[in-house]
């Protein structure tokens, strides 16, 4: 209780909060692109389903908040790697939609863009 007390009269002050987020959409999508290049072992079924549902969100609604480029490569590392995904959803008809469906996404934001 004491140093609540201190720290309310001698050192509290507003904080001014200046992060933006600037830059985190391209990161996210840059990490999931080289964790299915190398094919990481930290890719789980647990772990990818909710890489997928991440990626197909930022493509749904942050689409301009990447580059072009980020997209491209995450398309082409989705394609390229796509036994290696295969192998890790399995017969998980849930995961086999959602990788489905962001690539069709994908592929119609990349032509339209």
């Amino acid at each position: 209780m004491a140093y609540t007390g201190t720290w309310n009269t001698d050192f509290s002050h507003p904080f001014k909060f200046s992060y933006t987020g600037e830059g985190l959409h391209e990161k996210a999508i840059s990490r999931f692109t080289k964790w299915l290049q190398m094919q990481s072992p930290q890719l789980s079924v647990k772990f990818l389903g909710k890489q997928l549902k991440l990626m197909y969100n930022l493509a749904a609604t942050y689409w301009p908040k990447a580059k072009k480029d980020a997209w491209k490569t995450l398309t082409t590392a989705l394609i390229e790697n796509k036994d290696f995904i295969g192998d890790i959803i399995g017969a998980d008809e849930q995961l086999i939609t959602q990788s489905t469906n962001l690539n069709n996404l994908l592929h119609r934001k990349l032509k339209a863009s």
